[in-house]
């Protein structure tokens, strides 16, 4: 089980831009949405059906790194909005040197809370 850490931002959809959320999974921010409107795209589903995308960039990504309780606290592959759940992950970091807790904290710091934009940003993790 690997665990991924992710900031990303909605992008115009280029050939090298792969990454999206559906429409779906961001339904919990609905300001986001109609703020990127005009980067909604549609591709085909797995049902062969059309769905609503916006494709992203990675802001900021971790692997690891983080405490068991994260994956109790936080779920698979859901999206968060806000600041302040950026903020609650940084208590779950765990270095895998307890020497490098200090600069853990301050990267975390750099790419997931001083570059995160509320009605911009997306944290979300994967395992």
């Amino acid at each position: 089980m690997g665990l991924d850490i992710n900031h990303s931002k909605p992008t115009l959809k280029t050939e090298s831009t792969l990454d999206y959320f559906t429409i779906e999974e961001l339904k919990g921010n609905q300001n986001l949405i109609e703020l990127h409107r005009h980067l909604i795209a549609q591709i085909e589903g797995e049902d062969g059906g059309s769905v609503e995308v916006i494709f992203f960039v990675n802001i900021g990504f971790q692997r690891k790194q983080m405490n068991e309780h994260f994956i109790r606290d936080f779920k698979n592959g859901e999206a968060y909005f806000d600041i302040n759940t950026v903020k609650k992950a940084t208590s779950y970091l765990k270095a895998t040197d307890k020497n490098d807790q200090t600069e853990l904290i301050q990267i975390f710091q750099r790419d997931f809370i001083d570059n995160f934009t509320e009605g911009e940003s997306i944290f979300w993790a994967s395992w």
